[in-house]
């Protein structure tokens, strides 16, 4: 009943805006009557009642397999992602894509936890691009980084003899998991399944929305979700066809400069992902799963929503923005970390689907900030070690700790903050715990150019010790520049 009041109220929604001028927001205007090709494909697809009658009974997952990407993540983000599936009892194959520079430490997480580890390697990519020193994945030298996690995940899962069971692509850096996605209960994956976003974050108001119309000519208005692009799950064949097809199809879209230059990787992968929805070259056996039905649970748009609104609620009480930061959500009870009565969480604080069932796998977790992350590490017993930071995350760029350490690293020597004695004993630090310290580059000496490959790295590493001690630098990581958002860059 709750589903169905949900889904009524997204309907109203869509017909109130209807008659709204989206391509105005976007510095484009488009006629009104003109068809939306988002709501003719909505009406066209229509989820086969197979998929709510045929459960597993029991929790046999050897042949099952879950694939993506970890490059450059820190330990903790595979003790969320790999820990909790672990935990919920998932004995299949785990294959991770990760760096050659990943520490000690976390390779013998990795393999106490029987990950498959591809090692990455990085090589100089060959198409046309702004930053002339741009890195590519290995062999995919043709092909934005980001994007060549899919033709990556087919070679590893083509490669691997026991996986002939479902496969869940997923994104690493973002995911954990609640329930095993193949035990008992569990809906069987016979078909490709890919879930929808947040129904109020409107495809024609999103930057894949723009890519859309830019590249492939399709006039988005109407307040029908995209698709993410983040995670999807199939039989093993099914998967392989659809990571086919979106390198098949990201090759393409490379040819044109407009339709990969200007944009993030995230946004146009996921632009790449819904014009072969648009132009109905999907899988003839792909199910379209609305949002917070399926196995996935996509928080991120409510996640980044209530984080904001709490850190506004803590300053205004008062606290500076590092403070209201890391400040709790109000309204929590019991072993809750947010308010039950909005209906995203049960009283323990897992996630719910919109049926009010415990979600099986989030995605976008970290939208909610610092209060769900120390809720979830204690949830999932991660040790968190004495005086050492574990947020030392370059993929996760909405963590404020990273892009915190990012903007010291390229502080500009005009910058009106800037305190020149203080950067200068830190570089002093870093450089004397660092074998390799002529790499560094003097910050005070250069203004850099990010956007026109004049940096191929960073260096963070780790502050430990106590009090005035606290001058130790500890697991110095290079950071390729590549990876990191347009705010941080800046």
């Amino acid at each position: 009943k709750e589903h169905e009041k949900n889904h009524f109220f997204i309907e109203e929604e869509v017909e109130k805006n209807e008659n709204d001028n989206y391509y105005g927001f976007l510095g484009k205007d488009v006629d009104d009557d003109e068809e939306d090709p988002m709501i003719r494909i909505k009406e066209e697809e229509e989820i086969d009642s197979s998929y709510y009658e045929y459960y597993y009974e029991d929790d046999f997952t050897y042949d099952a397999s879950v694939i993506g990407i970890g490059f450059n993540s820190p330990k903790i983000v595979y003790q969320r992602f790999v820990g909790s599936l672990r935990r919920i009892g998932f004995k299949g194959t785990i294959i991770i894509g990760i760096s050659p520079q990943t520490n000690e430490d976390t390779l013998d997480y990795l393999k106490s936890q029987n990950v498959t580890m591809k090692v990455l390697e990085i090589v100089q990519c060959h198409y046309k691009t702004k930053r002339p020193r741009e890195r590519c994945f290995y062999p995919y030298d043709g092909l934005k980084r980001d994007w060549s996690r899919f033709p990556l995940a087919k070679d590893w899962l083509e490669e691997c003899e026991q996986c002939v069971g479902p496969v869940i692509f997923a994104d690493v850096r973002d995911v954990y998991f609640q329930k095993n996605p193949f035990g008992p209960g569990a809906k069987v994956v016979d078909q490709l399944l890919l879930f929808e976003e947040h129904p109020h974050n409107y495809a024609g108001l999103t930057m894949a929305g723009k890519i859309l119309r830019d590249c492939a000519e399709f006039k988005l208005k109407s307040g029908i979700p995209l698709l993410s692009a983040g995670n999807a799950i199939a039989t093993r064949v099914l998967m392989i066809k659809y990571l086919d097809l979106m390198h098949k199809t990201m090759l393409e879209w490379m040819k044109n400069p407009m339709c990969h230059l200007t944009f993030s990787s995230k946004e146009d992968v996921k632009a790449v992902l819904n014009f072969l929805r648009l132009d109905e070259n999907l899988p003839e056996e792909t199910i379209v799963v609305p949002h917070r039905v399926g196995i996935f649970n996509l928080v991120g748009y409510e996640g980044s929503k209530i984080y904001e609104s709490n850190k506004y609620l803590w300053q205004y009480r008062g606290k500076s923005l590092k403070e209201a930061e890391n400040m709790p959500f109000d309204g929590t009870s019991g072993k809750s970390w947010l308010d039950n009565d909005l209906t995203l969480t049960n009283i323990d604080g897992l996630f719910l689907n919109n049926n009010f069932e415990v979600s099986t796998i989030i995605y976008e977790y970290t939208s909610f900030g610092s209060p769900f992350l120390r809720w979830l590490d204690k949830y999932l017993g991660v040790t968190r070690e004495e005086g050492k930071s574990n947020n030392v995350n370059v993929e996760l760029m909405n963590q404020p700790e990273i892009e915190d350490k990012v903007r010291k690293a390229l502080l500009r020597p005009n910058s009106d903050n800037h305190n020149d004695s203080h950067d200068k004993e830190n570089m002093n630090q870093i450089n004397s715990h660092d074998k390799d310290s002529s790499e560094f580059k003097n910050i005070h000496e250069h203004e850099f150019d990010v956007n026109e490959g004049e940096i191929d790295y960073v260096k963070v590493g780790t502050r430990t010790g106590e009090g005035v001690k606290r001058d130790k630098i500890t697991d110095i990581q290079k950071i390729d520049i590549d990876i990191l958002d347009e705010n941080s860059k800046k």
